[in-house]
């Protein structure tokens, strides 16, 4: 294997961007490492969608780390994201620049990105940007304007003529200057969840309010929900909401913590995450409560700083002996009432994997994940409070095109489908049966 030669850390800013750069699309991880190993230089276009969410923490990393990997473009399909879910770009773009990296953000109105970036480092930076080229920039068209509108009231600028205009979604339309569409958001959330446990409500409402009342420039803070069908598993809760905080600046780490000190009951676990943001080894973290008629689960969830970094399994002494590639995307640890009761190691693997590693799951899932769109999927091993292996899980991500292929698992109308954002379906094994399935979901605003 060739040597990768890191890039030296500089603080100089970008006098120049590149006027031709080789630009090439992040379509997979093993298309792209193809190129971080090649060694010849590029600049990246990443599609800021729900299928690569996952891995943009650790191709950030790299394009500051290797000499060759020149520029970040980052490339928003304005229909699909909300705008006002977008600011932490802001931190890594000034990441990516004073790095001495290129970068750019493609598919958004010039306005967007000035409310992004704030007016003064839009203005220090934007002129430097890698200039919005081919098919990746759709120029405005006023034919197209019923489907992206510039809206009546938008200042005349100098950009105007290439603009991308604020796309299709009304949520989009309203946060130029102001934030409301967490109204919108905050409607489709909260019908979402639903108990007659007075607590969980409370501790509910107070994660919702800090998720609508938190700084979006510096995290993207977000509430979603389980559906489960039981057959049998002591895992099994149905009240339950899971809270994540993800891109979060190392410095602001020390105030999420203090927010999860307060409102969780097994605090014990707090110095744990508190080391381990301090040391810079965490990436995400999630917190989820659950009850039932007998037991307080809650769990802690933390996403290491790299899909090849293990050092979360050392630091709370997991060794795993396994004979099949995989990238290790997370951690969890479960307490029930006070004590430990399980820890649930994430992997992600192929689709050509888990066929070879796992067919008879497959077989009692009777899914073809060959014939589905996503190519990966993913592995999680529980293990109980000493290492030992408990279950095994398959979560198949959802995507809405395979609709009809997994529907038998669904169960819900297609007019709540088509408010749903359901992104995985987890089927959990013990003793080679199935003994439950979780549905992932969030509202799609």
């Amino acid at each position: 294997m060739k040597e990768i030669v890191p890039c030296q850390n500089s603080q100089s800013l970008l006098l120049v961007p590149p006027i031709f750069p080789h630009y090439i699309v992040y379509i997979n991880d093993l298309q792209y490492q193809s190129y971080i190993l090649g060694m010849k230089s590029f600049y990246l276009i990443f599609e800021l969608s729900s299928r690569n969410r996952k891995h943009l923490l650790s191709v950030l990393n790299d394009c500051i780390q290797y000499r060759h990997f020149k520029g970040l473009v980052f490339l928003i399909d304005k229909n699909e994201i909300l705008f006002d879910r977008l600011f932490f770009l802001r931190n890594l773009i000034l990441k990516l620049v004073q790095n001495g990296k290129y970068t750019s953000i493609w598919g958004l109105p010039y306005c967007t990105e000035q409310t992004i970036l704030g007016m003064q480092d839009y203005s220090k930076y934007a002129p430097y940007f890698i200039a919005k080229e081919g098919e990746y920039f759709s120029k405005y068209t006023p034919t197209y304007q019923q489907d992206s509108s510039l809206l009546l009231k938008c200042k005349e600028c100098f950009n105007v003529d290439h603009c991308d205009g604020l796309g299709s979604r009304s949520e989009n339309h309203h946060i130029q200057g102001y934030r409301t569409s967490h109204t919108y958001r905050k409607r489709g959330r909260d019908i979402l969840f639903k108990t007659h446990n007075k607590e969980m409500q409370k501790l509910y409402d107070s994660f919702s309010h800090h998720v609508d009342g938190s700084d979006l420039r510096y995290a993207d803070r977000y509430l979603y929900f389980v559906t489960n069908v039981d057959f049998g598993s002591s895992y099994s809760f149905t009240d339950r909401f899971v809270y994540h905080c993800d891109y979060i600046p190392m410095y602001e780490y020390q105030e999420e913590l203090r927010f999860l000190e307060i409102h969780v009951t097994n605090r014990k676990i707090i110095p744990m995450l508190r080391t381990l943001a301090d040391e810079e080894e965490v990436c995400r973290l999630a917190y989820s409560k659950a009850v039932n008629e007998k037991v307080s689960r809650e769990s802690f969830y933390m996403n290491p700083n790299g899909e090849y970094n293990y050092y979360l399994l050392k630091f709370f002494h997991i060794d795993l002996n396994l004979n099949f590639p995989n990238r290790f995307l997370g951690l969890g640890v479960d307490f029930h009432n006070a004590e430990i009761k399980a820890y649930k190691v994430y992997l992600m693997l192929p689709v050509h994997v888990l066929v070879n590693m796992f067919p008879q799951y497959l077989e009692k899932i009777n899914v073809d994940l060959s014939i589905l769109h996503e190519k990966e999927h993913f592995y999680i091993l529980r293990l109980d409070k000493d290492k030992k292996k408990i279950s095994e899980r398959i979560d198949i991500v959802y995507n809405d095109k395979d609709r009809q292929a997994l529907k038998k698992y669904l169960p819900y109308t297609d007019d709540i489908l088509d408010i749903l954002h359901v992104f995985a379906l987890a089927f959990e094994f013990e003793s080679m049966e199935i003994t439950k399935m979780n549905i992932y979901y969030k509202n799609r605003f």
